[in-house]
């Protein structure tokens, strides 16, 4: 079946109604140079987006700390992943993001309570 997407400022707009915080999920899939990605992040920034997940399993350790300290110079709520799908993937553990990195309660701590 065809995938069916959303303008972003639409996601983001039913993501807050909903209760939850618009995150950029895993922005390095985005094949955008370094040099463009602080202006597309604050772009949709602009439109709404509240977070950055800043490690994810298969982007490299150091470009994970380069958007770390790019989500927390732009104010963006910071995240990880694990990215776990169950056995589709069996090398991605639920809890550890990058390079069996434990995921911290504190991120999920540092989020605010968003109320519908």
């Amino acid at each position: 079946m065809p995938k069916v997407g959303l303008a972003f400022a639409e996601a983001a707009a039913l993501i807050r109604e909903s209760g939850g915080i618009p995150v950029l999920a895993h922005p390095m899939s985005l094949f955008v140079a370094w040099g463009r990605l602080p202006d597309l992040i604050k772009a949709l920034q602009d439109r709404d987006l509240m977070g950055l997940e800043t490690w994810h399993p298969t982007t490299k350790p150091k470009s994970c700390r380069r958007l770390e300290e790019l989500g927390k110079a732009l104010g963006l709520y910071i995240t990880e992943g694990s990215d776990f799908h169950g056995s589709t993937w069996p090398n991605r553990k639920l809890g550890c993001s990058n390079k069996d990195r434990e995921i911290s309660g504190a991120l999920l701590e540092a989020l605010p309570d968003l109320q519908v």
